[in-house]
C-alpha cells in the first residue's frame, strides 16, 4: 500500500513504543509459521500447475537474476469465476475535525473472471488507529480490509464470492514473511496475493554478508529501489518476464518482479499472501493485468479515490469505523 503523502500523516515522526513493536514482531513471526504458500487448499485449479514444494530447487541467482517467463496464452484456470481487490485511499489533507472524523476509505471490489467486469463495490470510511510504520503496515490497514470484506459479504450472493483476493501491498515479500496480504488471508480465511507498486527490499541476514566494508557504502542492487529498477529494466522486456525476490536467508523466492503488459516500463511486485503458491499467484496476476496494476486492485484504487472526493464534498464520514 502506498504510504500517505507528506502532509498526511503530519511530518512529525510517530512516537513508537518499543514494547509494542517487539510485540508486533512476535505476532508476525508466529503468523508466518502458520501461513500456506502452496496450492493444496486453493479452491480452483491453475494450469500448468505449480511444482510441489518438495520438488523445488533452491534458487542461486541472488547476484545475477535469472530471467523466467510466463506465456499467458498457455495459462488456464478451472473453477475460478470471481477475483477481488482491496485498497485504501487517504484524504488529501489532514482532518481538522474531531478524532471521530474519518481519514481514509477502505475499498473492496469483486470482478468477474476472466472478463474482469466490475460486479460489486463496497466503501468503508474509517479512522485508522495506527500510524504508518515500515514493515508493520498490516497493523494499520488489515483491520480496515477485514471490516470492508465483512460489509461486502453481507451484500454479495454467496456464489459470487472471489476465489482469490489481490491486496495493494506485500505478502510473503516481507522481512518477517508476514506482510499485509498474509494477515488479511490468515485472519479472513481467504486466498490472498500481495501486489505492490513499490519495491520492498527484504534485508539479507547480516551473518550472510561478506566481512568487508559496511553494506550501506556499496549496497547490493537488491537492497535499493534504484538498483532494483535498473536491473529490472535491463532484464524484463516482454509481458510475463519475471525474476525472483529473496527471503532474508537468500535461498528462497518469496516474491517476484513481474512485467505485466507491453506498455509497462516498471515491474509489479507479486508475492503470495496465503493459500497460494508464488507460481500460481504470478499466473493469476498476469491474467488480470490490463494495465501495470492488475484490474481488481486498480479498480479498488480508482473507485476508492472517487469515494474520498465524494465524501470530502459532502463533509461527512457516514458509516465511520475505527481501523
Amino acid at each position: 500500500m502506498t504510504p500517505p503523502t507528506a502532509s498526511f500523516p503530519p511530518k512529525a515522526e510517530p512516537s513508537i513504543d518499543s514494547d509494542l513493536v517487539d510485540c508486533w514482531k512476535a505476532q508476525q513471526l508466529l503468523l508466518s509459521s502458520q501461513l500456506i504458500f502452496d496450492d493444496s487448499t486453493l479452491p480452483f485449479t491453475v494450469h500448468p500447475s505449480a511444482p510441489p514444494p518438495s520438488d523445488e530447487v533452491a534458487p542461486t541467482d541472488y547476484d545475477v537474476p535469472m530471467l523466467r517467463q510466463l506465456d499467458s496464452s498457455a495459462i488456464r484456470f478451472e473453477g475460478l469465476q470471481y477475483v477481488g481487490g482491496v485498497d485504501i485511499s487517504f484524504r488529501e489533507s489532514p482532518s481538522s475535525a474531531s478524532p471521530a472524523d474519518w481519514d481514509a476509505v477502505a475499498t473492496a471490489v469483486i470482478v468477474r473472471f476472466p472478463s474482469l467486469e466490475l460486479l460489486h463495490t463496497h466503501h468503508l470510511p474509517l479512522r485508522l488507529a495506527q500510524p504508518y510504520i515500515p514493515s508493520f503496515l498490516a497493523f494499520r490497514e488489515a483491520p480496515a480490509f477485514l471490516s470492508a470484506l465483512r460489509g461486502l459479504r453481507e451484500r454479495v450472493p454467496g456464489g459470487e464470492w472471489p476465489g482469490a483476493w489481490m491486496v495493494d501491498g506485500n505478502g510473503r515479500l516481507h522481512e518477517r514473511g508476514a506482510g499485509l496480504a498474509c494477515v488479511l488471508g490468515a485472519k479472513g480465511g481467504e486466498v490472498t496475493i500481495g501486489v505492490a507498486k513499490k519495491y520492498y527490499a527484504v534485508p539479507l541476514d547480516p551473518v550472510l554478508l561478506p566481512p568487508c566494508e559496511p553494506p550501506e557504502e556499496h549496497p547490493h542492487w537488491r537492497a535499493t529501489q534504484h538498483g532494483l529498477k535498473s536491473v529490472s529494466r535491463k532484464t524484463l522486456h516482454t509481458p510475463g518476464d519475471w525474476f525472483g525476490l529473496f527471503n532474508r536467508s537468500g535461498n528462497t523466492y518469496v516474491g517476484a518482479a513481474l512485467l505485466p503488459t507491453p506498455k509497462s516500463t516498471n515491474p509489479i511486485f507479486v508475492s503470495p499472501g496465503h493459500r497460494i503458491s508464488l507460481a500460481s499467484a504470478l499466473k493469476l496476476v498476469l491474467a488480470c493485468a490490463m494495465h501495470r496494476v492488475p484490474e481488481p486492485v486498480r479498480l479498488a484504487d480508482l473507485l476508492g479515490r472517487e469515494e474520498v472526493r465524494r465524501l470530502e464534498r459532502m463533509g461527512t464520514g457516514e458509516g465511520l469505523e475505527r481501523g
